[in-house]
């Protein structure tokens, strides 16, 4: 559940873990050669779905272009709300990051995925270069609701 008070998000996500939300979006121009994307805003509820088509052939290259894979990833990525651990009942809530082992600490820039994974920041920043999946579940990153 989402909710809005004076331009700060608060999000509770499984397992109900407070986290204050800072939607970061950056400016790109797509071509139709580098993916192709629909947004439909859903008026009647506020709520707004992402749908990504793009070809990803079995090399791991999307359209045969490092660069249209690396313009994916990065739009993909900037899709997912960075969160901000607020307090110590939060970090208790949430298990420690298992890209890198570490435990979270107050402050922590955070991002959770559609499965409801966590990871810090930066370390789901390196591993979406690489990989287009939840490092936990292998559910694709790209189901973007």
């Amino acid at each position: 559940m989402i909710t809005q008070s004076t331009g700060i998000q608060t999000m509770d996500t499984a397992p109900e873990v407070s986290v204050q939300v800072d939607l970061l979006t950056q400016q790109s121009e797509f071509t139709q050669t580098d993916l192709e994307y629909d947004i439909n805003n859903n008026n009647n509820n506020n709520s707004s779905t992402t749908t990504i088509d793009a070809t990803i052939e079995s090399s791991g290259h999307l359209d045969n272009s490092n660069d249209s894979l690396s313009t994916l990833r990065v739009y993909l990525l900037n899709q997912l709300p960075i969160s901000v651990l607020l307090d110590d009942t939060s970090i208790k809530k949430l298990h420690n990051c298992s890209i890198c082992m570490e435990n979270y600490h107050i402050g922590d820039r955070i991002m959770g995925l559609p499965c409801f994974h966590m990871f810090h920041y930066n370390c789901l920043y390196v591993w979406i270069e690489k990989n287009l999946q939840c490092p936990m579940c292998r559910m694709p990153i790209y189901e973007i609701d």
